[in-house]
Formats: structure tokens, sequence, C-alpha cells
């Protein structure tokens, strides 16, 4: 089952995983260093084994232990676990809308989550504050068909395309084929537009966008299309393009 990810349960989860704080320093703090370091070399395995002996050592307080293993990890957890964290009802939502699948693997009541959603920092962009990243998981990752209209995470093409953008704010910015949105949300500027011809993406961004609503971020004007076809006649005084 895929994610509906027009489901507004979406952009709740985000909304709701911004005010728990889920952050780069929450994964890192949960995990441990050479945790961290086996996730991001692809090994989960090792990964789920630093998380659950620093949450039995008391190391990481379940709180931060359960929304590590479910979103940054992926992994199968208690679905009164992810409640006791999110609430009965967002959890619920999150079911309905396929975001949180039963575990086919267990017989027990285990979900586990079929999207990604990555905190994201710069260094060079942004105030500081994480941006969480709602996706489609790593097509190598996942255990079902890719889409068509497969939705990328935060690789590292985004990442280094962050390193080569100028850090002062800009008057206008365009980015095109956004995404997920990471461009978009990070970089700064008085005006923001965003295209992409693959409504999956749109939706995942405007979820992302979520994590900086209520700050003093300028709303970001999603549009679909493709390339330039959705600002014809426009000028921009940046322009990206992953």
């Amino acid at each position: 089952m895929s994610a509906d990810v027009q489901s507004p349960a979406l952009g709740d989860l985000v909304r709701a995983l911004t005010a728990l704080d889920y952050s780069a320093d929450l994964v890192l703090a949960a995990l441990g260093r050479e945790g961290h370091a086996e996730a991001l070399s692809g090994n989960p395995g090792a990964a789920v084994w630093h998380l659950t002996r620093r949450r039995d050592t008391g190391a990481v307080d379940p709180r931060s232990a359960t929304l590590t293993a479910v979103f940054f990890l992926r992994e199968p957890v208690e679905f009164g676990a992810v409640a006791g964290v999110l609430g009965d009802d967002l959890a619920d939502d999150l079911v309905a809308a396929g975001i949180l699948a039963a575990d086919q693997t267990d017989t027990d009541a285990l979900v586990r989550s079929t999207i990604d959603i990555r905190p994201v920092t710069h260094d060079r962009h942004g105030d500081g504050r994480p941006v969480l990243i709602a996706s489609d998981p790593d097509a190598s990752a996942a255990t079902t068909t890719r889409r068509s209209d497969h939705v990328p995470g935060v690789g590292q093409a985004p990442l280094t395309l962050l390193n080569q953008v100028p850090a002062s704010p800009t008057e206008s910015l365009l980015d095109l084929g956004t995404g997920s949105g990471v461009l978009a949300l990070l970089l700064p500027a008085a005006r923001t537009v965003a295209t992409d011809v693959n409504t999956r993406a749109l939706d995942y961004a405007r979820a992302s966008e979520r994590s900086v609503t209520g700050t003093d971020a300028t709303p970001v004007d999603f549009r679909e299309g493709s390339w330039f076809e959705p600002v014809t006649d426009e000028t921009f005084t940046r322009i990206v393009s992953n």
C-alpha cells in the first residue's frame, strides 16, 4: 500500500514531529556516533543494535528512541509506542492514510513507516532550525515496487548543491524541479517559487513546509508544471535546480 501523501495526516505528522523536536541532534543522541555512522553507511541492522542498547541502558529516552526507529530507520515498532508519542488520533490517521502500515514480517501489532522524514540543517543556509523533508523511501531500500512518480529524499546531490549556492539571501528564488522541496525550504529569499511536474513531489514539499510554518520564513509558492512553464514572463534574482 502506498502512502496517501495528499492526506492532511502527512502535514499533521510533520507539524507534530517539529513540536517534538525531531532533529538531527535528537537522532544523533539516540543512535550515538557509532550507530549514526552505521545508519548513514547503509547498515540499519547495526544502527538498530546501537539504538536498542542505548535505550535499554537509559542512554536515550523512550520517546527519542521511538521517533528515531520509526521515522529515521523505518524499523517496525509497536503501534502503541507510536501512539504514545504522537497521540492516538494522529496515529490512527496515519494508519488510515497508509503512512504507517502493518509490518508483514511479524504477527504482533507492529507498524512501519512507508515514508522517509529527514531533519535537515545546513551551516550556510537557514537559521539553524531543522527542516523536516518528507519523501518516498530510498528506492534501494524499499520493500515494494518503485512508483513511476517516486519522490527521492535528501541525498548527496542537493546537499552538495547547497554548498555551492551563495549564503546571502536573495530577493526572488526559483527552484526548478523542486522534488521534496529541500532547496526551496532551506534557501533564504524574500520570495520563493518552486516548480515540479510531479504532483506527488509537490504534495510532499507542501507537507514538509509545515516544519517551518509559524516561523519568520516566507511561504513557498509551489506550482505544478514542466520547467519554466509555470513562471512564464516572471524574472528571478536566483535560480537553482538539482
